[in-house]
């Protein structure tokens, strides 16, 4: 089966207190960069990372991915306008699509390659998998591609596609993995990450 991937990658960062989280450095590399890297591990049909704020500096850090990069002008209005405008990126076919997060320090492709083989297993472009960590759900997200003109269709807003959780309940599903689903929202989120990379 085909898998495409949108790595959302424009938030404004809000409750940073003024970074810009994707810029924030884990290791050796940028968060956004380090998300990118483990998604170019996995053989995907097309990979989109959609920029907004700060579009400049996002671009350079991902100039030397495999991901093609797409600005989306209406960035303020929230993480739904991103989907429509990676979707809308989209040049071929495929048979489900990924919405990655740019901000979780933890992933690995392992993540993606638990939840594509859910989704190959399942057969169907009509079923939506999601990760869970711990008894904790959270991203990326894993929808099949019969959903596509519905998101289109659907006006922006600041909670994704969390809509399509809620109204297909019966094939929204979860698939547990191996790696914290962990995010970085605040100024502490990214302390305790330090603290818990340094040992």
């Amino acid at each position: 089966m085909k898998i495409a991937c949108l790595l959302l990658a424009a938030g404004r960062s809000t409750r940073m207190q003024g970074m810009n989280k994707l810029l924030l450095r884990v290791g050796e590399t940028s968060l956004v960069k380090r998300t990118a890297t483990e998604i170019a591990k996995v053989d995907l049909s097309e990979m989109i990372a959609v920029t907004g704020f700060e579009h400049d500096k996002i671009k350079k850090e991902l100039k030397t991915s495999p991901f093609g990069i797409v600005y989306n002008e209406n960035h303020m209005v929230g993480m739904h306008s991103s989907i429509r405008k990676g979707l809308e990126a989209l040049k071929g076919d495929c048979d489900g699509f990924f919405v990655c997060l740019s901000d979780q320090p933890y992933f690995t492709s392992e993540t993606l390659r638990t939840l594509i083989g859910a989704f190959e297993q399942s057969g169907s472009r009509e079923k939506i998998f999601y990760p869970t960590f711990n008894g904790e759900r959270g991203q990326p997200v894993l929808i099949g591609a019969d959903f596509r003109l519905e998101i289109l269709q659907h006006e922006d807003g600041d909670h994704g596609c969390t809509y399509l959780f809620e109204k297909y309940k019966d094939v929204a599903l979860p698939v547990q993995v191996t790696t914290s689903l962990k995010d970085i929202d605040r100024p502490q989120d990214y302390q305790a990450y330090l603290e818990n990379s340094n040992g």
